[in-house]
């Protein structure tokens, strides 16, 4: 921990002085990264401008990296920008422990809030816990029985909300599970608390709206934390056009300190302006020419859709949030508008959807559109060659093979345990991983 502290001490000092810099500096006594013979670079104006030997340069200003390893920026090929920064405004639950450790801290939130105001938060884990278990309504009921509470679970496939949550919501022991959704039942058949899938947007759209306000604080706030960690680029995995709005007016004064790759909300008020107009390259800053599409849910929430059933839910094969011919019908309106579809697969079931859609199009579609598989966490041994052989790419996340590693054979069983996280199988196939 010291060690990574140290790391985002030294990167943020690099940042903040490329960031503020009005002139020349010279940063010298570091090892700079493909670069084995140098020992300093030279930047003007915050602009990195020359990579060589100390004694080469002369500068206004010069500043020792005290023997420390210099990288270009980090690119996150995967991640939630505004997502981010709202995470780090709302109870942070990520390592919790146990369910009673959050609802104490739900208890706590209450006395800064009013009643008719949201207590959000992100980041549990059941299968972090001593009992592995979803936990219940009832539980936040006792410490807030009249402020309605909604808490993402951490990989954002379900929530845990209260009965203030659920009444404000009209969910009942009579309400249907929406199409790839599921709402978690008691034995008498009433709502558990938890909300999976499909089945999360009941509760969520009953929370007000952020504002462009609101977007625009959770960019900065989330670009400040990903600049210090020494991320400078992201793919943005979901962008809805009032974002794009505020991205673009922050690079138009100068004050977007990372470069965004957006893939569009499949929502058509997000996407319909630039279907019709097609993809926005010509800012270095911000990318517009993909959109992100979902087809399964997540394995921590038994939504991921598999070829088998669950090895710890034999009768759960996982949920397909859309149809494979709406699918279809998207990636081929967008291929041929000129944008990368991005379709979120977890389980072998939903890899192999897609890859069939991909394949199936390319006849239809001439012209290689770099298409992706968010995640591609679970594929059937006969299809990781069609990554490379498609040229999908799969872009893969490493935190979930370290999130999973604990309980994913519980999940899927020790003889499908080979072909869960298999980047280099996908390597040696010839694929190339974002």
């Amino acid at each position: 921990m010291k060690g990574q502290t140290i790391l985002a001490l030294f990167i943020g000092s690099v940042m903040s002085v490329l960031m503020a810099e009005k002139g020349t500096t010279l940063f010298t006594d570091c090892h700079v990264f493909g670069y084995p013979e140098a020992n300093a670079i030279l930047s003007e104006n915050g602009t990195i401008t020359v990579i060589g030997s100390a004694t080469d340069f002369s500068a206004e200003d010069t500043v020792s990296l005290k023997g420390g390893y210099l990288y270009p920026g980090f690119t996150d090929a995967h991640l939630h920008l505004t997502g981010l920064g709202w995470s780090l405004e709302v109870l942070d639950l990520v390592g919790t422990k146990s369910a009673e450790e959050i609802v104490a801290l739900v208890s706590e939130a209450t006395t800064r809030t009013g009643k008719r105001r949201w207590i959000q938060g992100r980041g549990w884990d059941q299968n972090d816990w001593a009992i592995p278990e979803y936990p219940t309504k009832n539980l936040l009921d006792r410490v807030a029985p009249d402020v309605p509470v909604c808490l993402r679970r951490i990989d954002g496939h379900a929530v845990w909300v209260n009965s203030r949550a659920l009444e404000i919501a009209g969910i009942t022991a009579d309400f249907a599970d929406p199409d790839g959704g599921k709402i978690l039942r008691d034995e008498h058949g009433a709502p558990t608390g938890i909300l999976i899938d499909n089945a999360i947007a009941l509760v969520v759209s009953h929370i007000p709206p952020d504002t462009k306000e609101d977007k625009r604080r959770y960019v900065l706030r989330a670009t400040a934390l990903l600049n210090s960690l020494g991320i400078t680029a992201v793919h943005d995995a979901g962008t809805d056009a009032e974002t794009i709005a505020v991205l673009k007016e922050l690079t138009a004064e100068n004050a977007l300190p990372l470069r965004v790759y957006a893939m569009l909300n499949n929502q058509p008020e997000d996407y319909q302006v630039f279907l019709e107009s097609g993809p926005e390259t010509g800012n270095p800053f911000l990318k517009v020419r993909a959109v992100k599409l979902y087809l399964d849910g997540a394995l921590g929430s038994r939504g991921a859709a598999l070829l088998a059933p669950y090895t710890d839910d034999p009768l759960n094969y996982g949920l397909i949030l859309t149809d494979s011919s709406v699918i279809a019908r998207q990636v081929q309106r967008f291929n041929t508008a000129g944008f990368q579809v991005c379709v979120h697969c977890i389980g072998d079931r939903a890899n192999r959807i897609a890859l069939d859609i991909f394949e199936n199009l390319r006849r239809v579609i001439p012209g290689d559109h770099r298409n992706r598989i968010e995640h591609a966490q679970i594929v059937h041994r006969r299809d990781i060659p069609r990554f490379a052989i498609l040229n999908v790419i799969p872009s893969m996340q490493a935190t979930h093979c370290t999130s999973d590693m604990y309980w994913a054979d519980e999940r899927l069983g020790p003889a499908r345990l080979e072909e869960a996280y298999p980047w280099q199988s996908l390597v040696r196939s010839g694929s190339i991983i974002a």
